[in-house]
């Protein structure tokens, strides 16, 4: 447990002291292509402003609700009932705090910086291991990835030039082998072979991701596979329903490519939230739909309906996810002040408690509770906690204060 504490802290104070420098360089990226846009499409602003006057408020405010809920609630039930089935004791508004605590770091780099702050927590507040946190973790967001390419390449079979009945043969064997790949382990084993040497970190990922399916049930994988498929569809619609606010009806097919492939522009890395790799595939992909101006601005708009303000959202609850992380550490440096003093002092009345970690066995007398689990912990048994401590006076304060959950 020792060493996986230190490994967590040096990858979150490397994350904190190389990402401030990448953040300036991401934003730059993204502000490049943009300006790149405006200049190879040719955006005339007056033409962009009169179009933005026509749009259907009420149309784009339900949009952005039904964004923001989807990502947000619904995001939160996947965590939740992945954490779960991995056996972790969480309920659903804590994953729904997390979800909102870690969503506003995802404005600084995607698939990153929140996803490193959920393996932190799970890690030392669930006392979860760190490869199983982060597979856990590349599961929630390789469950989307999955499902959009499924939509990609539903899109593609769709297309026009192919006969109905081949259409339904191939949207058959696409389903088929989508579920026939999550049951078939030999077949994971070669494919973390094959994207391992593609790239090492491709094939990490890789592995992340499939290992959770190997403990799975069949029916959890059939769930499982079937959320990642309904979640990716939010991307879809935001983008079909920020069209419709121009008046413009979309055909499915359209939708499915167009906006598939945008949303897996961007999670391209080097920019800021994907701005701009998917604002460029939208200019290319839906070119003749309708003016360039109104197709940027639907590339902006769906970048800040589906990533920013949901994120944005999630701010005032970055305090709570900070104090728990912080509330973890300080139940573990307690627990280690009590396993020094208890080895030198013992209870003369004998009631005591025998309480069992890793590490050594200790006495606390009078607590009779598993400090393996901070949130477990009760007010009372960290107030005798802290009156070991050489810090106790300062400490006091701060439970008195409410710090302490």
């Amino acid at each position: 447990m020792k060493t996986i504490n230190k490994n967590i802290k040096k990858l979150f104070k490397y994350y904190l002291h190389s990402r401030g420098a990448k953040i300036f360089v991401h934003l730059a990226m993204s502000l490049v292509i943009l300006v790149a846009i405006y200049f190879y499409k040719k955006i005339d602003i007056g033409t962009l402003r009169a179009e933005l006057e026509k749009i259907n408020g009420t149309v784009l405010l339900i949009t952005i609700i039904f964004s923001a809920a989807i990502h947000i609630f619904i995001g939160a039930h996947k965590l939740w009932r992945i954490m779960c089935a991995m056996g972790i004791d969480i309920t659903y508004s804590e994953a729904l705090k997390v979800r909102l605590g870690a969503g506003p770091l995802r404005l600084l780099a995607p698939l990153d910086a929140g996803e490193l702050v959920n393996i932190l927590y799970f890690c030392r507040h669930k006392n979860m291991p760190l490869g199983r946190a982060s597979g856990a973790m590349v599961l929630d967001k390789g469950l989307n990835l999955i499902g959009i390419t499924y939509w990609l390449l539903l899109g593609l079979i769709l297309l026009p030039g192919l006969s109905s009945l081949k259409q339904i043969l191939l949207v058959a064997i696409l389903g088929a082998s989508y579920i026939a790949f999550f049951f078939c382990i030999p077949l994971h084993n070669l494919v973390v072979h094959i994207t391992t040497r593609l790239h090492p970190k491709i094939g990490r990922f890789t592995e992340g991701l499939l290992a959770p399916f190997r403990e799975f049930s069949p029916a959890k994988k059939l769930y499982f596979l079937f959320y990642g498929l309904f979640f990716s569809l939010r991307p879809l619609v935001v983008c079909f329903l920020l069209f419709y606010v121009y008046g413009i009806s979309m055909k499915t097919v359209q939708i499915l490519i167009g906006a598939s492939v945008a949303i897996i522009a961007g999670h391209i890395p080097g920019t800021l939230v994907g701005i701009g790799p998917r604002e460029w595939v939208i200019s290319e992909v839906f070119s003749g739909v309708a003016s360039t101006e109104v197709i940027l601005s639907v590339g902006i708009m769906m970048t800040l309906t589906v990533h920013i303000i949901p994120m944005i959202l999630g701010i005032p609850w970055v305090p709570w996810l900070v104090k728990r992380l912080a509330l973890s550490n300080q139940v573990r440096e307690l627990r280690q002040t009590a396993i020094l003093r208890d080895k030198e002092q013992v209870d003369s009345s004998g009631n005591s408690t025998e309480i069992q970690n890793s590490e050594s066995t200790y006495s606390v007398p009078s607590i009779n509770c598993q400090l393996l689990q901070p949130e477990l912990a009760t007010s009372k048994i960290k107030e005798e906690l802290l009156q070991k401590s050489p810090h106790y006076n300062s400490n006091k304060a701060n439970i008195q204060a409410g710090v302490v959950d």
